[in-house]
């Protein structure tokens, strides 16, 4: 019998959350938890793709709670307007806060199935600004026999004015060493001081940075952590970034339109940062497909490369994630 998309629902921590399978991948929604994605599991080999944190039980969101103290349990969740903490650059929002990973994981988010056949599932979780005027929504949808799933997303601006946003899908993946990352680009942005690689804003070619192989993953002892951005991305689309591992032949591939995805981050954590002083440096890889050129507003702003919601408009994007 061919395989079938089914979705069901099951408790995650004491929370509820839904989980969509289509025989080829799995993955679970936590709609509680700022519309987190807890589980991308490749279900032919088993193998989960997304890192949890063991130190960080997860809990009810609290906006403006601290995110890297309390919330960074690992999954997949939504950076939105921004992904660093700051103020708002621009009018009428100037100086407005956006918190830490932005507004959307301190709050629970609406949600509804939105297709459910054996031929396809699909659920759509909805949030709303706190303190700026929109509407986000990301609808997930798994195909039967399929080794991909898509993710929809549609961002509504209610002010008579364009919103000025970064977003960046955030998922903190397993990682071991010796696995590989393609990105469609000869240059990235060093977006944090590496002692042997230069300073915040520094160009280096991808992916030999001098005697720095920055494609290749190396092992917990590397004790690096290193953020990188790309420049715009340009091409007629589709692109392609991923994590392969030769070891295995497992893939992690994401395939966007960079007409609407214009670009990607890495946050390469080597076993060099955890956000709890009583933890052990995390080992993981945070591939961050997203919209607009930095972490904080104001540098996306300065840039010219921040993502715009026409005024009392809805803006569309898309990508899919396939499993290999």
């Amino acid at each position: 019998m061919p395989p079938t998309c089914q979705l069901r629902r099951q408790t995650i921590e004491g929370f509820d959350a839904l989980h969509l399978a289509n025989g080829l991948l799995s993955l679970t929604i936590i709609p509680a938890l700022g519309g987190k994605i807890s589980s991308i599991k490749h279900l032919p080999s088993q193998h989960e793709w997304l890192w949890r944190n063991p130190h960080l039980p997860c809990r009810a969101p609290q906006y403006d709670a601290s995110y890297v103290t309390q919330y960074d349990t690992g999954g997949l969740d939504e950076c939105f307007p921004a992904v660093l903490p700051g103020p708002c650059p621009t009018e009428p929002w100037a100086g407005a806060p956006i918190p830490d990973h932005g507004e959307l994981w301190g709050q629970p988010w609406e949600y509804e199935i939105a297709e459910e056949n054996p031929q396809r599932a699909s659920l759509r979780a909805t949030a709303f600004g706190v303190r700026f005027p929109y509407r986000f929504e990301r609808t997930v949808t798994v195909e039967a026999g399929q080794p991909a799933f898509r993710l929809d997303y549609r961002l509504t601006n209610f002010a008579p004015l364009p919103l000025p946003f970064v977003w960046a899908m955030h998922p903190l993946l397993n990682i071991s060493a010796g696995m590989l990352l393609h990105l469609p680009v000869e240059q990235v942005r060093l977006a944090s001081a590496a002692p042997a690689l230069g300073q915040p804003g520094d160009l280096l070619p991808w992916p030999a940075a001098g005697p720095v192989d920055l494609s290749r993953i190396p092992p917990r002892s590397a004790g690096q952590a290193i953020k990188l951005n790309t420049l715009p991305l340009t091409g007629p689309g589709p692109l392609e970034a991923g994590l392969t591992d030769p070891a295995s032949g497992r893939s992690f591939t994401v395939r966007f339109d960079p007409a609407e995805v214009t670009h990607m981050a890495l946050w390469l954590n080597y076993g060099g940062w955890a956000g709890l002083a009583d933890a052990p440096p995390y080992y993981n890889l945070g591939f961050e497909p997203g919209i607009g050129g930095g972490d904080t507003l104001a540098e996306a702003v300065e840039r010219n490369e921040v993502g715009l919601a026409p005024a009392r408009q809805t803006k569309q994007w898309s990508l899919e994630i396939i499993l290999g």
